[in-house]
C-alpha cells in the first residue's frame, strides 16, 4: 500500500489541492529481498476524489504510472488500473498523487471523508519483518508510518485552475471544437417505410 495507507492526515482539511506522497528507495530495498510482481493495481480515494496518479520510478526515471483522470467512488470505491503486470525491483521508488476540489471534506474513515491510498497485489508474497516479536506484514510504504525506511515524504498545494489537474481529456462537458461532418441516412424515410409495408401486406392479400 502506498499513499497515506493508516490514514495518518485524519482531521486534516482536504482543501482544493494537490496531495503528493513520495515513497523513497529504501523502503522497496528492505521490504523486498527480490522482484515482485503487481497483477493489479486499485487507486482509492472517497466522494470529493477528482483525480489519482501513481508513478512507478526506478534509477530516478519514471517507468509507468497508474492514473485515473476522472474518479468516480460509485465504482465500487477504486479504480482498477488497466494495464499489463508489472516488476517492482528492490530500490523502486514511488509518487502517489491525489487530487480534490473541495474546501469542506477531511480526511478520514468514513465515506464522507477522504483517503489517498494506492493498493497493490503482487507475487511472490514479500513480507516485512521487524524481528521476532513483530509480525510480519506486506509491502507499505506511507506518510508517517514510523516504518524503518518507509515513510513518505508529504507536500500540499493549491489548486490554481483546472489545468493543473493535468488530464489528457479536458474536463467534463467541455464542447469538443473539432471538425463537424455530416453523413447521409442510411435510413428509409418514414413515408417510404410504411409505403413498403403496406405494398408488401397488399402483394400477400393477393397471393392468398
Amino acid at each position: 500500500m502506498l499513499g497515506d495507507p493508516f490514514v495518518q492526515l485524519f482531521g486534516q482539511p482536504v482543501g482544493s489541492s494537490t496531495h503528493r506522497f513520495d515513497c523513497p528507495s529504501s523502503c522497496s530495498s528492505f521490504a523486498l529481498s527480490e522482484n515482485v510482481t503487481v497483477i493489479r493495481e486499485l487507486l482509492h480515494m472517497h466522494k470529493v476524489g477528482t483525480t489519482m496518479t501513481n508513478e512507478h520510478f526506478r534509477d530516478g526515471n519514471l517507468i509507468r504510472a497508474g492514473q485515473v483522470e476522472f474518479y468516480d467512488f460509485s465504482q465500487q470505491g477504486g479504480f482498477v488500473v488497466q494495464q499489463e503486470p508489472f516488476q517492482i525491483q528492490p530500490g523502486d521508488s514511488f509518487q502517489t498523487t491525489c487530487q480534490y476540489t473541495d474546501n469542506e471534506a477531511v480526511f478520514g474513515l468514513s465515506s464522507s471523508e477522504e483517503m489517498c491510498i494506492a493498493f497493490l497485489m503482487y507475487y511472490p508474497m514479500q513480507l516485512m519483518s521487524f524481528g521476532e516479536d513483530s509480525p510480519e506484514i506486506p509491502f507499505i510504504c506511507g506518510y508517517d508510518t514510523d516504518i524503518p525506511g518507509c515513510t513518505s515524504d508529504w507536500e500540499q498545494t493549491d489548486l490554481v485552475s483546472v489545468s493543473d489537474l493535468n488530464r489528457t481529456f479536458g474536463d467534463v462537458g467541455e464542447v469538443c471544437n473539432g471538425e463537424t461532418t455530416t453523413t447521409s441516412s442510411v435510413l428509409p424515410s418514414a413515408s417510404s417505410f410504411v409505403g413498403t409495408v403496406i405494398a408488401l401486406a397488399m402483394s400477400m392479400f393477393c397471393v392468398l
